[in-house]
């Protein structure tokens, strides 16, 4: 199981509903309902690598500031976290262009919500034309592999960014 429910509900200001194994959803004060979901990654050829999807499944904004929303998914992620071998690879999303505005949320949301004792995110940017991509990786610090998921993370990002110098 990649995370517990029981645990999530017991941290989360939103009430968290299964959807699958890999998939959970919540529905804010306004109604705006949210979709989480750990799917496998073997793009780093790390084991237990996993990338995060947020998805605003409503296609609505929220009125405001809604802080239960970035506590939530936090509860959500430090599930996914109780197996500190797991790997979390997290993509901003481009389709609106707003990917920087998606990296400065989702990085808020890790500093004021995460145990920085105990989990570390490094992200990195990869321009692309008019486009930065960027990706982040989260990873347990007491884990046994976190050097190798750092170098690994930094390698692959490297040889991305190579190919397209060509």
């Amino acid at each position: 199981m990649l995370y517990s429910l029981h645990h999530i509900n017991s941290i989360s200001p939103y009430q968290v509903i299964k959807d699958t194994e890999e998939t959970v959803r919540f529905i804010t004060d306004d109604g705006v309902e949210y979709m989480v979901a750990f799917i496998e990654d073997d793009n780093l050829e790390i084991d237990h690598a996993y990338q995060l999807v947020i998805s605003n499944i409503s296609k609505t904004k929220t009125k405001g500031v809604d802080i239960k929303i970035g506590q939530t998914i936090a509860a959500i992620v430090n599930s996914f976290f109780i197996d500190n071998q797991n790997v979390l690879l997290f993509i901003c999303d481009i389709s609106d262009s707003h990917q920087a505005a998606r990296n400065r949320k989702f990085s808020s949301w890790f500093q004021q919500y995460a145990d920085s004792s105990s989990m570390t995110m490094e992200t990195e940017v990869i321009l692309v034309e008019d486009n930065a991509y960027f990706i982040s990786v989260i990873y347990c610090r007491n884990s046994g592999k976190a050097l190798s998921v750092s170098q690994i993370f930094h390698s692959y990002i490297h040889d991305l960014k190579s190919k397209l110098d060509y």
